[in-house]
C-alpha cells in the first residue's frame, strides 16, 4: 500500500513539471537586452542601422511570447536578439572607426588651411599626435581603439578648426578695414598732395598685413594693420585741417564717423546697381528666330528672344535693306535657346496658346548683329542726353558743408511719387557722390537712399520694350506676345507710326516700342482712332 502512495505521488508530480513546461529566460532576455544597449552606445543605430533594428525587433518578439508564457518561443527570440546586437555592435565599431577617421583627416586638413599650428601650438601638437596614432592602429585594422580616439578626438579637431576660423576672421576683417580707410584716402585731392608719403608708407604697411595675413601670422597682420591705421588717421587729419573741419580725435568719433562713411559708400553702390538694372532692361530688344520655310517635318518650338545690344533702334533709311533681308533663310532652329554671354545671363519660359516663349539677358556682338546700321530711338536718345547734362551739372554743383540736416531739408529730398523718372535717379546718385567726395556722409547718405527708393519704384512700374521684327511677323501676333490681348495692336501702331507706313506692312529687322498696355482701354475707340483699312481684302 505504501509502495502504491509513492507510485501516485510521482506521477503526480511529473503530471505537473509536465504542464508546466521550461522555466522563464530570464538571463538570456537580459543578455539580449545589454547586448542592445552595448551596440547602441556605439551608435549602431547610425553605423549598423539593419542589424540593429532586427536585432530590436526580436526583443521584442521574445518580450511578447513571455507575456503569453511561451517560454520556449521567448528563449528562442532573446538568443537570436542578443546575436543581432553583438554582430551590429562590431558592425557599427568598424564603420563608425573608417568614418571618424576620415572625418578627424578632414579636420586635420582643415585646421592646417586656417594655420592651426600658429594659433594654438599646444592643442596642435596634441591632436597631431593623437591622429598618427589613430593612423597606425587603422592600418592595423584595430577598428575599436580607432572608434574609441576618435570619439575623443572629433571634437577637440573641431574647437581647433574653430578657433582657427574666428582668429583668421578677426584678423582678416581687422585688415581689410584699415585697407578700405586707405582707399577712400587715397582717392582725396589733398591727401594724395599734402600727404603723399605717408599714403604710400601706409600702403606698404596694408601690403606687408596681407602677406602675414596669408601665412597664418594673425597677430602680426592685426599689429602691422594698426600700424597703417594710426598712419590713415594722421593723413586723415592733415585732410581736416586743410578742408577746415575740425580733425575728429575721439575713439567713438572716429568710429561714428567710419560707420557713417561706410553706410554712404554702401548706399551709393547699391543706387549704382538699380541704376544698371534700368538702363539695362532699355538695352533689350526681343526677337524671334527666323526658320527655313522649306522644311515642314520637324517640329519647330517657337520663341521669342531678348537681345542685349547698344542701341535700340533700326534707322528708317534702312528699309530698303530690311525688305531685301525677308528672302534670307536662317539655319533650323528645333528649341529656341539663348546662349549666354555672362555669368549674370537669366532665362525665363513664359507659357502662351500657340508657343514657349523663352526670354534671356544676352549681350549681342557685332557679328549677331551683321552689318545693319542701327539708331538710338529719340526716347533713348532723349534720356542719354538728360544723364549726360545731368552729370555735367553735379561738376557745377555747389559745395554743401551742412553736418546736421532738419526733417524740413530731408523732406526737400524726396520726391513724389508722380515726379520720379530715371533721370531724377541718375541726378541724385550724382549728387550722392558729390557730397561724400566732400565729405558731408550723412546727406549723401540721403540723397543715395532716395535714388534707391526712386529705382525701386521704376522697376516694378510697366517700361517700353523694344521688338525686333522677324519673318511672318504681325502685329497682330506681336500684341499677343506682349500684352496676351492681339486686338490691342493699334496701341504698337500708334507708338511707331512714323516707321510703318500701313498696319499690313511691317518688314523684317524693324525695331519698334512696344509700350506698356493700359489698364482700361475702349477698343472700339483705339480702331477709330486709327482708322484702319485693310490693305488686302479677301474675296
Amino acid at each position: 500500500m505504501k509502495k502504491l502512495l509513492i507510485l501516485i505521488a510521482g506521477g503526480v508530480l511529473a503530471l505537473v513539471l509536465f504542464s508546466c513546461g521550461e522555466a522563464a529566460p530570464v538571463k538570456e532576455i537580459e543578455d539580449a537586452k545589454t547586448a542592445i544597449e552595448r551596440a547602441r552606445s556605439v551608435e549602431a543605430p547610425v553605423y549598423a542601422e539593419e542589424p540593429f533594428k532586427e536585432a530590436e525587433s526580436e526583443f521584442q518578439n521574445a518580450n511578447d511570447f513571455l507575456s503569453k508564457k511561451k517560454n520556449k518561443e521567448a528563449k528562442e527570440k532573446a538568443i537570436v536578439s542578443k546575436e543581432k546586437a553583438t554582430l551590429a555592435y562590431h558592425l557599427s565599431i568598424t564603420n563608425g572607426a573608417v568614418s571618424l577617421f576620415n572625418s578627424c583627416g578632414n579636420l586635420m586638413d582643415e585646421v592646417d588651411r586656417y594655420f592651426g599650428f600658429n594659433v594654438d601650438s599646444e592643442a596642435y601638437e596634441d591632436c597631431s599626435q593623437r591622429f598618427q596614432l589613430m593612423k597606425m592602429d587603422m592600418d592595423d585594422n584595430k577598428f575599436e581603439n580607432v572608434y574609441w580616439a576618435g570619439k575623443e578626438l572629433k571634437p577637440k579637431l573641431e574647437d581647433l578648426l574653430q578657433k582657427s576660423k574666428t582668429a583668421y576672421e578677426d584678423a582678416s576683417s581687422y585688415v581689410s578695414g584699415v585697407e578700405r580707410k586707405y582707399n577712400d584716402l587715397s582717392y582725396d585731392r589733398v591727401a594724395k598732395e599734402k600727404a603723399k608719403d605717408m599714403l604710400a608708407e601706409a600702403k606698404a604697411k596694408i601690403d606687408e598685413a596681407k602677406g602675414l595675413l596669408a601665412n597664418g601670422e594673425y597677430e602680426q597682420a592685426k599689429n602691422k594693420a594698426k600700424e597703417a591705421e594710426e598712419l590713415c588717421d594722421k593723413i586723415g587729419e592733415i585732410v581736416a585741417q586743410e578742408k577746415g573741419k575740425p580733425a575728429v580725435k575721439g575713439a567713438k568719433e572716429k568710429a561714428d564717423l567710419e560707420k557713417e562713411m561706410n553706410e554712404a559708400m554702401e548706399a551709393i553702390k547699391k543706387a549704382k546697381e538699380k541704376q544698371q538694372e534700368l538702363q539695362k532692361r532699355r538695352k533689350i530688344i526681343f526677337v524671334k528666330p527666323e526658320l527655313k520655310h522649306f522644311v515642314f517635318e520637324v517640329t519647330i518650338e517657337r520663341g521669342y528672344i531678348a537681345e542685349e545690344v547698344k542701341v535700340e533702334e533700326v534707322s528708317n533709311t534702312e528699309e530698303t535693306n530690311e525688305k531685301k533681308a525677308i528672302f534670307q533663310a536662317d539655319e533650323i532652329t528645333e528649341t529656341v535657346t539663348s546662349e549666354s554671354s555672362s555669368a549674370e545671363d537669366k532665362t525665363v519660359n513664359v507659357n502662351s496658346e500657340e508657343s514657349k516663349v523663352v526670354v534671356s539677358s544676352n549681350e549681342a556682338t557685332e557679328e549677331q548683329l551683321g552689318d545693319e546700321n542701327v539708331e538710338i530711338s529719340g526716347e533713348e536718345k532723349a534720356a542719354s542726353d538728360t544723364e549726360l547734362s545731368e552729370q555735367e551739372a553735379v561738376g557745377e554743383t555747389e559745395e554743401i558743408t551742412i553736418t546736421e540736416i532738419s526733417e524740413e531739408e530731408k523732406a526737400k529730398i524726396k520726391v513724389k511719387d508722380e515726379d520720379i523718372s530715371e533721370e531724377m535717379v541718375n541726378k541724385y546718385i550724382s549728387i550722392a557722390e558729390e557730397l561724400y567726395d566732400k565729405g558731408e556722409y550723412s546727406k549723401s547718405l540721403l540723397y543715395a537712399n532716395e535714388a534707391i527708393r526712386m529705382a525701386d519704384i521704376l522697376l516694378e512700374r510697366e517700361y517700353t520694350k523694344y521688338y525686333r521684327v522677324r519673318r511672318g511677323d504681325c502685329l497682330w501676333n506681336i500684341a499677343k506676345f506682349f500684352y496676351k490681348r492681339p486686338l490691342l495692336w493699334p496701341i504698337i501702331y500708334k507708338a511707331n507710326k512714323g516707321k510703318i507706313k500701313h498696319p499690313d506692312l511691317i518688314y523684317p529687322n524693324q525695331v519698334f516700342a512696344i509700350p506698356p498696355a493700359p489698364k482700361d482701354v475702349d477698343i472700339k475707340k483705339l480702331y477709330r482712332e486709327i482708322n484702319y483699312k485693310p490693305l488686302f481684302r479677301s474675296r
